[in-house]
């Protein structure tokens, strides 16, 4: 996932937790860190498996502060789980 200026992302790893329904429509929580942040968005893993295009809480539990992210896609899978690029929904969000 890259911005829309062609800056590379910031690689840096943050601790969030993402709330949000599985690809089986089953509610979760997972506390996990970013892989990587983008002015739009962060790249993260997580044991779920998300479907294109659902909608995802992300929360900084450090500061209390959250937004509505958007799944972008899987970028890749191993024996760690799902890599996903997410969006937020409100660009100018500051969850740092």
């Amino acid at each position: 996932m890259t911005n829309p200026i062609g800056e590379p992302p910031a690689t840096l790893q943050l601790q969030v937790e993402i709330i949000g329904s599985d690809l089986d429509g089953q509610q979760f929580f997972e506390l996990t860190r970013t892989l990587t942040i983008h002015r739009n968005g962060i790249s993260i893993l997580l044991a779920h498996k998300l479907a294109p295009d659902s909608e995802v809480i992300v929360r900084n539990p450090e500061t209390s502060e959250e937004a509505i992210a958007f799944v972008v896609g899987q970028t890749r899978q191993d024996s760690t789980g799902h890599v996903y690029g997410l969006a937020f929904l409100d660009p100018p969000v500051n969850l740092w």
